[in-house]
């Protein structure tokens, strides 16, 4: 972890960014960085060539320091998984999830992950009989899928935009006041997190990493507790995803607490651990129906208080039931219909929706 180590020496030596800021409150890397070029930009005396180098330099550390912890935890996760779950290296050799979920893009109707019979009236109407997983592919999906999903959340929240840095001012961490949790500041609350179609808990890993770095990275983090993070997922095969969901949180939860993420004790904690477990709830979703349906009270609820929605590889599979295209030109006139319009209109002014897919034809609308 070698760059992770040069960007908590040098956030050390930086000053605060303000006046009215302190060592002792959590601040994020990139806008260290991005102060001091604008300090540098009003004094000529900072903008030799040495100093651009080293600039350059931080920007480097930075990039490669998330991904660096990323690559350790979830690689030590999947380890994990793959044991828990009984998945093999031949399991996933024999994988036929990749044709199903090719087929469900192009068609536009979910793959069925269910372990119910196709002719089962089962409450997943709508997903394709002919595109059914074979048995166990859940849990093979659940380890091949685990580090490609988890990453394109958590890279995209080090992206070097305003966007970007609004999600990681939501997952700064908090500060211990006497010892305590402070109760005080905004930054003490849960965030809460929605995530559609979100299977086992990707986006809760995803966002949980991204929030362990921030915390490690700070050269006093003793005197922080990592951000707490609260994910509801909303999925059409709740029942299903319920236990690999639980497994997923004992592997993330052993991994976080025990360090083995990369051989290194820098992130061995245990305050706070305990409760990734309790953070993550299952529940059922089918973005097709309105949100006012009765099988949304759970999603409905929690919109009204949601911070962040994730949407990652779920509206294009059901484009053919919530695209309506009008005359047929998705630029003119297309609309979405179902659950996703009713998220869009209640969704609480200032949360940020990641909306994520195998195709952006469904954007316009």
């Amino acid at each position: 972890l070698h760059h992770f180590h040069r960007v908590v020496e040098w956030m050390g030596d930086c000053p605060p960014t303000t006046a009215t800021s302190s060592l002792h409150q959590p601040r994020d890397p990139m806008a260290i960085l991005h102060a001091d070029a604008v300090k540098a930009s009003s004094s000529s005396l900072n903008t030799t060539q040495r100093w651009n180098d080293l600039h350059r330099a931080k920007w480097n550390d930075v990039d490669k320091a998330h991904r660096e912890v990323f690559d350790s935890y979830a690689q030590d996760i999947r380890s994990r998984l793959a044991s828990s779950l009984g998945v093999t290296p031949e399991d996933e050799a024999a994988s036929t999830w990749h044709a199903k979920l090719s087929e469900a893009v192009n068609l536009g109707c979910p793959a069925d992950f269910s372990s119910r019979c196709n002719d089962a009236d089962d409450g997943h109407g709508g997903a394709c009989p002919s595109n059914k997983v074979d048995a166990g592919g859940l849990s093979v999906y659940a380890v091949e899928k685990l580090q490609a999903r988890c990453r394109q959340l958590h890279h995209l929240l080090f992206d070097d935009c305003s966007i970007s840095a609004k999600l990681r001012s939501l997952l700064l961490p908090s500060a211990w006041s006497d010892g305590r949790s402070s109760n005080g500041g905004d930054n003490s609350r849960p965030i809460n997190v929605v995530s559609l179609g979100g299977g086992p808990g990707y986006d809760h890993v995803a966002l949980c990493i991204a929030a362990k770095f921030l915390h490690r990275i700070q050269p006093q983090c003793s005197k922080f507790q990592t951000r707490h993070i609260r994910t509801k997922v909303f999925d059409l095969f709740d029942e299903d995803w319920k236990y690999v969901m639980a497994t997923l949180g004992e592997c993330a939860h052993q991994s976080f607490v025990t360090g083995d993420s990369g051989g290194s004790s820098d992130f061995s904690e245990a305050e706070g651990s305990n409760s990734f477990r309790r953070d993550i709830s299952m529940h059922h979703c089918d973005i097709r129906k309105g949100l006012d349906d009765v099988v949304h009270s759970d999603l409905a609820k929690a919109v009204e208080t949601v911070d962040i929605i994730c949407v990652q590889f779920v509206l294009h599979e059901n484009s053919s039931f919530i695209l309506d295209e009008g005359s047929g030109c998705p630029e003119e006139g297309a609309t979405l219909s179902g659950a996703m319009q009713d998220i869009l209109e209640r969704s609480p002014l200032g949360c940020t929706m990641i909306v994520c897919d195998s195709s952006n034809t469904l954007f316009p609308a």
